[in-house]
């Protein structure tokens, strides 16, 4: 039995148990029907505690499911379109549960605001703030919101349900990390706040625990409700709320401007970023203390611990974009998140750097707006010069050398490649109806073309002249174009002279 949910007897009755279950609306009644047809075939069900313990074995409840049933907590389970499978994490304003949607099957993330806190006009307006902004985001490295809505006077908000563990865990399992691989977390990480900051969005508590490594490598950057929707990123906005007085932010990740409470912009994520890659790096703190007043006055009066005194095998250029990121001041700091990562992209192997592409864009001068964009450069478009060049007879490329070099030009009333192209997408453009008439016309032009390139040919002196078969050969393929342009007996009887020529000569030749 799991956990041994049976270890705790249960003072439901069976039939008691059934009707809370019912009531959930976890199981559909082709799920009810078959655990009360289980009921009928195994007497020994009958004891709720191994009821539970079956139904988790089968997967049709959670442990987590099962144990709120068995103390008859049945309506928490479900919320709106949602069934609530695992808590996940709480925080200072909710909790967080892995849920599944009744309809679409799909596994999500919901945040849920906890009762003491929904009793409490500011909150509840501030997780409806955390709503709107998390809906204007749409990265890679944001955590992406699919639903939000209200149950029973308690918000909550669905998000995409992500398999991994934060950076902390990960540093508490592993110790300190690689150098290689926090740049990579940390050039994820940026790029998602550079997102964040370009649609107004300060977060203001960056720290590893916000920071989610998935199963895939991907770092997304989490719990976005104690950013600042201020319209544009680098417009300063308090870091109090005004209802309660409450510092946003975490003590030992927090900006010098959020601890003396003035307004902040985008480089304050800048400065916990820099916090959260040291932490990463060396398992402690950037501005270390026994107490969290010492590490907060430490933050405001003091540099950060040079971290070459806690971890000597970092490259320097690693060391001085740390150091830069957690700069006092904020115009010390970077311009912007994009450009964090891109110094980051310059401290990574070269066969591991993204290919970018400059795009130009309006506002790309503004606080955290990139102007790079992790896509690879598009193909160019086929040169078709270097195809007809490759096309060419050796003589016509002589030629075309030879004009070249005493600087002629083509006569202008030859007709050209453009104007047989242009007949060719006529062709293709008006259909069949006028196909004939657009045909006998892309064959003229040929005729002419071809004809044209033979008297410049005869007339220049730097060619070899032609062979009397070359010429009997163009001229029967001249002939052959003109009946298809133009049909006629007089063609047609050359045609079959021709034809007879050829078949004398063959017989002559074989019987030779």
């Amino acid at each position: 039995m799991p956990n041994d949910l049976g270890a705790n007897p249960c003072s439901l009755s069976w039939s008691d148990f059934l009707s809370t279950l019912e009531r959930s609306g976890i199981l559909s009644e082709t799920g009810l029907r078959k655990v009360r047809d289980y009921l009928v075939q195994d007497s020994q069900l009958r004891d709720v505690s191994a009821l539970a313990g079956r139904l988790v074995e089968q997967g049709r409840l959670t442990e987590f499911q099962a144990r709120r049933l068995l103390v008859g907590q049945a309506r928490s389970l479900v919320f709106g379109r949602y069934v609530l499978l695992d808590p996940l994490g709480i925080g200072a304003m909710g909790r967080v549960f892995k849920a599944r949607h009744q309809l679409m099957d799909r596994l999500v993330a919901i945040k849920v605001v906890l009762p003491a806190c929904a009793t409490s006009k500011h909150s509840v307006s501030r997780f409806f703030l955390e709503m709107k902004i998390v809906g204007v985001l749409d990265h890679r490295n944001v955590v992406r919101a699919f639903d939000a809505d209200q149950f029973e006077d308690s918000p909550y908000i669905v998000m995409e349900y992500l398999e991994g563990e934060d950076l902390e865990k990960v540093l508490r399992r592993r110790g300190m990390l690689p150098p290689q691989e926090v740049i990579d977390c940390m050039i994820q990480a940026a790029r998602g706040l550079a997102h964040a900051h370009e649609k107004g969005v300060v977060h203001r508590d960056i720290k590893p625990t916000n920071l989610f490594l998935d199963n895939t490598g991907v770092v997304k950057v989490l719990d976005l409700g104690l950013g600042a929707f201020v319209g544009v990123s680098n417009e300063g906005v308090s870091v109090q709320d005004t209802d309660e007085g409450f510092v946003v932010g975490t003590c030992d990740y927090m900006s010098p401007e959020q601890l003396n409470g003035q307004a902040v912009d985008a480089r304050t994520d800048q400065f916990s970023l820099g916090c959260a890659m040291y932490r990463l790096l060396t398992g402690r703190f950037a501005f270390p203390g026994m107490t969290k007043m010492d590490r907060m006055v430490k933050r405001i009066q003091e540099r950060h611990v040079p971290i070459t005194d806690v971890r000597k095998d970092l490259p320097v250029p690693l060391v001085a974009v740390i150091d830069r990121l957690l700069s006092p001041r904020p115009e010390d700091r970077f311009s912007s998140a994009a450009e964090v990562a891109e110094e980051l992209e310059m401290l990574l192997p070269v066969a591991d750097r993204p290919k970018r592409v400059t795009r130009a864009s309006p506002g790309s001068q503004q606080l955290g707006t990139s102007t790079s964009s992790a896509l690879s450069e598009p193909e160019a478009p086929l040169d078709w010069s270097v195809i007809e060049s490759a096309l060419q007879s050796k003589q016509d490329r002589a030629r075309e050398t030879a004009l070249t070099t005493r600087g002629a030009a083509p006569d202008s009333h030859r007709p050209t490649s453009k104007c047989i192209d242009s007949h060719r997408r006529n062709l293709e453009n008006e259909g069949v109806e006028s196909g004939r008439r657009v045909q006998q016309e892309y064959r003229k032009e040929l005729i002419q073309l071809k004809r044209a390139l033979v008297e410049e040919r005869m007339q220049d002196q730097t060619l070899e002249p032609p062979t009397v078969a070359e010429r009997w050969l163009e001229r029967l393929g001249e002939q052959v174009g003109d009946f298809l342009a133009e049909p006629s007996a007089g063609h047609i009887i050359l045609i079959l002279v021709a034809l007879a020529l050829i078949v004398a000569l063959g017989l002559a030749y074989t019987l030779s």
